[in-house]
């Protein structure tokens, strides 16, 4: 089962895994239930609330109040080693929760997509804290979108954070770019093989063995002939598609970036800098390794730069006492108020 909050790019990925568009790209996630897609049959079907099937030529054919979930049958190969179902976004508000929810009884595994730009949010958290043990224990946490992140340095700190913070729960993470094929496959990858090796634990469907005459894939014990190789979690990192690095010109200097030129500490002797900005080059200093999506990361730099600050006013107060004495109260020594800086660099 693929679930994740509205806008993670599920359907993205399942149009991925399979390599073709296997939901019409004209029906949007929220005029949809849950769609179980299947091998070995073709067609489509709703499951009405009381589990009957009604064969249907068009999902926009499908009535949402009375429909559990529909049935979508495809010869895309990955189906014919597992089933996929979709899923709404659990925070789409056009969207009952229990439309998603009632699928957890069917499933055997969760990949569970949190958006790059906003990754694992507290709704996240609290949804995946209810989820069953059992598919917990089978799960891939995907950071979907990292091609929307600008440079590999962010998307880095974005994978750190969500691994630190929900270690506990998942045990696979993968950051991915849905617009990269080669992700694309090591998803792909993955997936088949967290399929093949899985305890089957989901409930049957007895509309779903009706649809495909009994052909279906997802009561099959796991094979132990054919399996696929554990895949190499090197794909976890990329190189965001937004990011280019272009040759440089001969004799040309090299353009500045602040995202990966360390940021000089003091101010450049023939141009002493004001308080002011000082206290950006301290804030920019404390910002270096600090996730920018992480709140809790930027308020402890807020309460270091503020340390800092309470703790230089006092230096500078007392350098010029000690100044103003050793010259009989009229001179302050010249480095008295470089202190912002230096005590930022002390600090790390």
């Amino acid at each position: 089962m693929v679930a994740g909050e509205f806008s993670s790019g599920k359907t993205q990925l399942i149009n991925g895994l399979a390599g073709t568009s296997v939901l019409p790209s004209n029906v949007t996630a929220t005029a949809l239930p849950p769609v179980w897609l299947v091998g070995g049959a073709s067609g489509l079907a709703q499951v009405n609330t009381a589990g009957r099937l009604r064969r249907l030529e068009a999902l926009d054919q499908v009535v949402l109040d009375t429909t559990q979930f529909c049935v979508l049958g495809h010869s895309a190969p990955i189906l014919q080693r597992l089933d996929i179902i979709d899923t709404p976004g659990n925070s789409d508000p056009n969207m009952d929760a229990a439309s998603w929810k009632r699928m957890l009884d069917y499933a055997d595994a969760v990949i569970w997509c949190t958006n790059a730009t906003q990754a694992w949010r507290q709704t996240e958290k609290a949804v995946w804290r209810a989820m069953p043990e059992r598919l917990r224990r089978n799960a891939i946490l995907i950071i979907t979108h990292a091609d929307l992140l600008g440079d590999e340095a962010n998307a880095g700190r974005v994978l750190q954070r969500v691994e630190r913070e929900a270690a506990d729960i998942f045990d696979m993470f993968l950051m991915v770019s849905l617009l990269d094929a080669a992700d694309v496959d090591g998803v792909r990858e993955h997936v088949q093989y967290l399929s093949d090796r899985i305890e089957i634990s989901g409930a049957d469907s007895p509309a779903i063995d009706e649809f495909t005459g009994g052909r279906s894939v997802s009561r099959k014990p796991a094979r132990e002939a054919g399996k696929t190789s554990r895949p190499s979690r090197a794909m976890q990192m990329i190189r965001p598609r937004r990011v280019k690095t272009p040759a440089p010109e001969p004799h040309a200097k090299a353009p500045a970036s602040p995202k990966v030129v360390p940021i000089p500490v003091t101010a450049p002797p023939a141009q002493p800098a004001e308080s002011k900005s000082k206290i950006r080059v301290v804030w920019t200093r404390l910002l270096e390794n600090v996730d920018r999506n992480d709140p809790v990361a930027i308020m402890k730099a807020a309460e270091r730069l503020v340390s800092i600050l309470e703790r230089d006013s006092g230096m500078v107060q007392e350098n010029k006492l000690k100044a103003m004495k050793a010259s009989g109260g009229t001179e302050q020594r010249p480095d008295a108020g470089r202190g912002y800086a230096a005590a930022a660099e002390k600090s790390e």
